[in-house]
This record gives C-alpha cells, sequence and structure tokens, in this order.
C-alpha cells in the first residue's frame, strides 16, 4: 500500500446554529413597528368599507323607494277590488298618508327640518324587519316585493353620533314631500341619525 494514496478519515460534523437572544429582540422590533404602521391603515380600509356598505345598501333601498311609488296599485291588498281609501291600494297614497312618525333632524349640510318615517328597516342575521304604520301597507308590500330576500344589515358603528345602529329609515321631508331620504340610526322610528341617501346632505361620518 503506497502512503502518497492514502486519505486519513474525517468526520463530518452538522453545526446547529439558532438566533442569538439580540437578533430575536430585533425580529420583534421590526414586527411590532410594522403593525403599529399597518394596522391604522387595516382599520381605516374596513371602515371605509363598512360605509360604502351601508350607503349601498341605502341607495338600494331609496331607487327601490321610487320605483315602488310609481306602482299603479298593490294587487296584494285583501280589499283590492272593494277598498274603503284610496290609499290602502296605491302605494304613493299610502307612502304619504302616513304622517305622524315625525323627527326633527339635521342633515350633513347643516340644514334642519322635520323628517316624517313611512318604513324602517332592520336586519337581525338574514331576516329583515320592516316597522310602520298600517296605512303604508300598500306602499310596504310593493317594496318588499321589489327587494326579495336582499339582507339590509348595518355595518359601520364607529360612527361619532354612537349608539347601535342597526335600522334604515325611509321616509321624506315634511317641508318637501317629494324629496324622499333613507338615514340610519338606533331602532325606533324616532332615531334616524345619519342621512345616508341621496348624497347632498350626506353625514360627513360616511364620506
Amino acid at each position: 500500500m503506497k502512503l502518497s494514496n492514502y486519505i486519513p478519515p474525517t468526520k463530518h460534523h452538522r453545526c446547529k446554529k439558532g438566533f442569538t437572544l439580540i437578533e430575536m429582540l430585533v425580529v420583534l422590533g421590526v414586527l411590532a413597528a410594522l403593525t403599529a404602521i399597518c394596522l391604522p391603515t387595516l382599520s381605516g380600509l374596513i371602515d371605509r368599507a363598512k360605509r360604502q356598505a351601508d350607503v349601498t345598501n341605502a341607495k338600494t333601498l331609496y331607487t327601490t323607494t321610487m320605483a315602488a311609488l310609481s306602482c299603479p296599485y298593490d294587487d296584494t291588498a285583501s280589499h283590492y277590488n272593494n277598498p274603503q281609501h284610496e290609499y290602502q291600494i296605491v302605494p304613493a297614497k299610502s307612502f304619504y298618508q302616513h304622517n305622524t312618525s315625525i323627527v326633527h333632524v339635521t342633515d350633513g349640510n347643516g340644514s334642519s327640518y322635520n323628517f316624517v318615517t313611512v318604513v324602517s328597516v332592520n336586519c337581525s342575521g338574514r331576516q329583515n324587519t320592516y316597522g310602520g304604520n298600517s296605512e303604508a301597507n300598500a306602499f310596504r308590500n310593493v317594496l318588499l316585493d321589489s327587494l326579495g330576500n336582499k339582507s339590509f344589515k348595518v355595518s359601520y358603528q364607529n360612527q361619532p353620533k354612537g349608539g347601535n345602529f342597526a335600522t334604515y329609515f325611509i321616509g321624506y321631508r315634511q317641508d318637501k314631500k317629494d324629496q324622499i331620504e333613507v338615514w340610519v340610526g338606533p331602532n325606533g322610528w324616532q332615531n334616524p341619525k345619519c342621512k345616508l341617501y341621496p348624497l347632498d346632505g350626506q353625514d360627513p361620518a360616511y364620506k
């Protein structure tokens, strides 16, 4: 055996190296800084999406209301063939017949006036609950038929006016009956707090 061809055996050692305490502290510091930067932005984006969802719901309620008011009659009324009053079958007559749920409000432009709540829409889960005086039944029946099973949940809850906002309010200005509006607020016909639609006079919290 030639010594020149002899290769001595070697031992292979695996080096296991973990993070040092300083390295871990640096990583944690970077993560904390990123979290502090990103969380407010993410929170703002989420709130904006919720506001937009509520405004979209209000627009849907508004456009459907306008369509319902143009409907000539409610043929689902039990007294359709022999009504004692025209408002019992004509949605527009029904809408304006109910005029006692009056609340003094102030819109986003600072204009104060009396708002007449005709129908309220509250969503718990996927089920909408529609409130309103029986005088508005003809309008409400046509509205329900047009909306189908669409859910109208109130999403945005960080508005400065506080309270658990859960209800959309459909009604009109007492001094301008042709001006239909959709507001939002806590449960109860007397609680419209923020105007959502039309956009003119929209509450600044939703812009």
